[in-house]
């Protein structure tokens, strides 16, 4: 008999709890973002992939036209 939606997510919430006593908490006490600052500073690549996202997110966004001027 197939688990209920319901039964799925209260054994998934089971497992993440028991993952997450596993980890236990980071003995440093840093967040793992702290690990990755500036770890790309100066790469070209990245600097790349930066340039190429930042290029999509602007096609994305509506383009204003020029009202145009009697004369």
């Amino acid at each position: 008999m197939p688990a209920t939606l319901k039964q799925r997510v209260e054994a998934l919430e089971q497992i993440v709890a028991s993952l997450q006593q596993q980890q236990g908490p980071d003995p440093t006490g840093r967040a793992w973002v702290d690990d990755l600052y500036g770890k790309f500073a100066g790469d070209p690549v990245f600097e790349n992939a930066m340039k190429l996202g930042r290029k999509y997110r602007q096609s994305l966004q509506p383009r204003v036209r020029k009202a145009k001027t009697k004369r």
